[in-house]
């Protein structure tokens, strides 16, 4: 998904299951890209100590790094900077190994920042096996991003993600908005603090909460290793061959959560023993969680209101294929509840539920591929309901799958002053009860969907989970303002 930032591989954890690597920079990349994120446009400037210009010769740099997925071989990567024209280029091209639910799925990440001669990016360009999937270039202290046929504006200030490290190896302290090219240019904020000799600290924050990586470094200021609670890079020695990746990690199967206990109706209580830093997540309709000693204490099923999340990037409009599709859906609906049912069905019938696709998160690209995973179906009823006039978000969490809890997208549609989950990829609407936890509600835009499923899963790794009883106090549902 998603490893260090600068440090963490683009791997990208979400659908039903995990969304295949994207990329990753400061070895791990752009996806590592970091393990960080910050709220865009609320991103503070940046502060830090005075920079110090790193000692390492940076034209010629090249490193080749080995990545691995809960310390299953996973992928490699190789960074190297070189003399272009009148500054430096940076590329960071990775490749990723996988299952997704036992089926094999392989991908190739590039990305290539030009800088001038201090590595302050002026132009990147994002290729996914192969072929531009994306880029941006600075426009007067603001990068125009250009991705999926649309074109929007990032935070002023925000520097690429990859270069933070290489521009400030020596500096202690660093905290800013960083542009992530891994995640679809989504925006967050990186903080950057000292660990110990040559290792740092390294945070993304953003709106789904936060994830910390470590970054050890050499004596000239390049990265030796890199891990977080998922990824890892460590450094190649020069000329050692690659290693083999015989069975590579499923990320579907890693990243679900076994269910103890004895179950009882569909409205169900679980705990989960996250970690003691790990936030607590957003109220969302259908379930009530609460702090106990040992994590979270989790009510499924019952009544209750949610919050109306802001957008850090704006969802994608429609389009008129997409509106012409979602009115001969919805043809015959007689009230607000069944043009959604009509909607789920649509999208439900008109994709096969397929992991082996890989992640799709632009409806026409889902559309086209007939196929998809939990995203894909996600972003296409998405877009479907939007044609309509329906106010959406998207949420990323679990399903509750009999006795284990395995990673999911889902929808939020506002109805009147209520909240009604909808499960397009089983063409729920509104959604089974006492079937999902949201950790994080956010936008349909590539962007805000790579960011919360980096940050929403982050300390959840060696969670443990068992039904439980009812907790006492149940509220009320409350209309949404």
């Amino acid at each position: 998904m998603r490893a260090p930032s600068g440090w963490l591989p683009a791997a990208h954890r979400s659908g039903s299951g995990v969304r295949a690597a994207r990329s990753a920079a400061w070895p791990v990349g752009a996806a590592a890209a970091l393990l960080l994120n910050a709220c865009g446009s609320r991103a503070a400037p940046p502060v830090g100590e005075p920079e110090t210009e790193v000692t390492v010769a940076r034209d010629g740099y090249r490193a080749e790094f080995d990545m691995s997925w809960r310390g299953h071989p996973a992928g490699e990567a190789v960074e190297e900077l070189v003399e272009r024209g009148g500054g430096l280029r940076f590329a960071r091209r990775e490749r990723w190994r996988l299952l997704r639910g036992g089926s094999p799925v392989e991908r190739q990440i590039e990305i290539v920042i030009d800088t001038d001669r201090e590595l302050r990016g002026e132009r990147i360009a994002v290729y996914r096996d192969g072929a531009l999937h994306g880029r941006a270039r600075r426009e007067r202290g603001r990068w125009l991003i250009e991705e999926a046929g649309q074109a929007r504006l990032a935070p002023r200030g925000a520097e690429p993600a990859e270069l933070v490290l290489h521009r400030r190896a020596r500096g202690q302290r660093w905290a800013g908005p960083v542009l992530l090219a891994g995640f679809d240019f989504a925006v967050a904020r990186l903080e950057i603090e000292p660990a110990g000799q040559r290792e740092r600290r390294v945070t993304l924050v953003g709106p789904a909460g936060r994830v910390e990586s470590r970054v050890q470094l050499r004596a000239d200021g390049t990265v030796e290793r890199a891990w977080g609670q998922d990824l890892s890079a460590r450094r190649r020695d020069e000329g050692a061959p690659s290693p083999a990746l015989e069975m590579p990690p499923d990320m579907i199967e890693l990243g679900a959560i076994a269910v103890g206990g004895r179950p009882g109706s569909a409205a169900i209580a679980l705990e989960l023993e996250p970690g003691p830093e790990r936030a607590h997540p957003p109220a969302i309709p259908g379930q009530r969680i609460r702090r106990t000693a040992r994590g979270w204490l989790i009510d499924l099923g019952v009544e209750s209101t949610g919050a109306w999340p802001p957008l850090s990037i704006p969802d994608p409009p429609p389009g008129p294929a997409l509106e012409a599709m979602a009115a001969r859906a919805v043809a015959g609906a007689a009230d607000p509840l069944a043009e959604l049912r009509a909607l789920a069905r649509a999208t439900s019938a008109r994709l096969e539920d397929d992991l082996s696709v890989g992640p799709i998160s632009v409806a026409a690209e889902a559309i086209a591929a007939g196929r998809a995973d939990c995203v894909g179906h996600a972003v296409l009823f998405s877009a479907l309901a939007r044609a309509r006039g329906f106010q959406i978000r998207l949420v990323t969490g679990y399903r509750l799958d009999r006795r284990r809890l395995t990673r999911h997208v889902w929808a939020l549609v506002r109805v009147g002053r209520e909240l009604v989950a909808i499960d397009p990829t089983f063409g729920e609407a509104p959604a089974a009860p006492g079937h999902h936890v949201g950790l994080a509600a956010h936008g349909s835009a590539p962007g805000e969907i790579a960011l919360a499923a980096e940050l929403a899963f982050a300390g959840l790794s060696g969670a443990r989970a068992r039904f439980v009883g009812r907790s006492s106090g149940a509220s009320a549902a409350q209309p949404v303002e």
